[in-house]
């Protein structure tokens, strides 16, 4: 029986979706320690946000239900990549669950599994543009049609980053200006070029392109080992919050109702984004995120308790 020969650029959909199962089963925010199957400690935040929120059963809109979608830890994908303007240098490309949730339905879906070949005519550039979808930053992906005709050489490949060490790179604070760029940084509208490199030699036979940190946003190290205690109760809500507070975890779902103000109290409608108050969507380095182009970055820092 003659062996098929594997092109090992070409991605591995069965290994790819592994990767993806161990995400699932285990921002700068603070390590989560129960997310990251590397550690796999406790993590007292995760703890309460179970046990005190969602085992509550809480309806939507429940201020209990928003201060635990900013506390809780949130996926941020990196990736190996190089732009055709500088294509020996390798930088380690940052962006959320969403933008790469798109790497993997494409992979799996629509046939992206030549988008880490470094050959000319094999591979694929890769575009990233930041818009908006529903009042918040949205980031579409999708590769060039045409085949890159330029290569990544050799000894670029081999100056790879070792992310399967991602955590320590975060921790210890090695991503810089220089090796690192977040997506969120972009502008609204931009578009952005860039080649996805192959996995990268760990040492240990990695066979992933990209890896994923879960981290906090919101929370203290002391709140996620133990050492300080939670309370959502102590949130404080902004006019934009239309449930009446405080309510406690007796609270039943019947009973919670939508606060509408009095006519004569009603204020003009001010013109805070979509995204107000929601870490999720939050991020220092993003330009939307500064008081240059958004009034409300402080009042929003005091919501989400940055």
């Amino acid at each position: 029986m003659v062996e098929k020969k594997v092109d090992p650029y070409m991605i591995d959909v069965v290994a790819l979706n592994q990767m993806k199962n161990d995400m699932s089963l285990a921002s700068s925010g603070l390590i989560c320690p129960k997310r990251n199957k590397s550690i796999s400690k406790p993590c007292k935040v995760c703890d309460y946000i179970q046990s005190q929120v969602w085992a509550k059963q809480y309806p939507e809109k429940h201020p209990a239900r928003n201060w635990a979608a900013q506390k809780g830890a949130k996926a941020t994908f990196f990736l190996n990549v190089v732009f055709p303007e500088k294509p020996t240098e390798v930088k380690v490309l940052e962006m959320g669950s969403k933008a790469g949730s798109q790497i993997f339905d494409g992979v799996n879906n629509l046939g992206w599994t030549d988008i880490t070949h470094p050959k000319k005519n094999m591979g694929r550039e890769m575009m990233v543009t930041k818009g908006k979808k529903d009042g918040y930053p949205f980031y579409t992906i999708s590769p060039d049609l045409n085949k890159a005709d330029w290569e990544v050489k050799k000894p670029t490949l081999a100056s790879a980053f070792n992310l399967t060490n991602i955590i320590s790179m975060i921790q210890d604070e090695e991503l810089t200006e220089e090796n690192h760029l977040k997506v969120s940084t972009m502008k609204d509208g931009e578009t952005l070029r860039f080649r996805i490199l192959p996995h990268w030699d760990d040492g240990a036979g990695n066979t992933n392109f990209m890896t994923v940190a879960w981290r906090h946003w919101g929370v203290s190290q002391a709140q996620i080992d133990g050492d300080e205690g939670l309370n959502w109760q102590k949130v404080e809500l902004s006019p934009d919050d239309n449930v009446k507070a405080p309510f406690d975890a007796t609270t039943k779902p019947e009973e919670v109702k939508d606060s509408v103000p009095d006519k004569a109290e009603t204020k003009p409608k001010d013109k805070r984004p979509r995204c107000f108050g929601n870490a999720t969507y939050y991020d220092p380095e993003d330009k939307d995120c500064t008081p240059v182009n958004c009034a409300f970055v402080d009042e929003c820092l005091a919501k989400i308790g940055g």
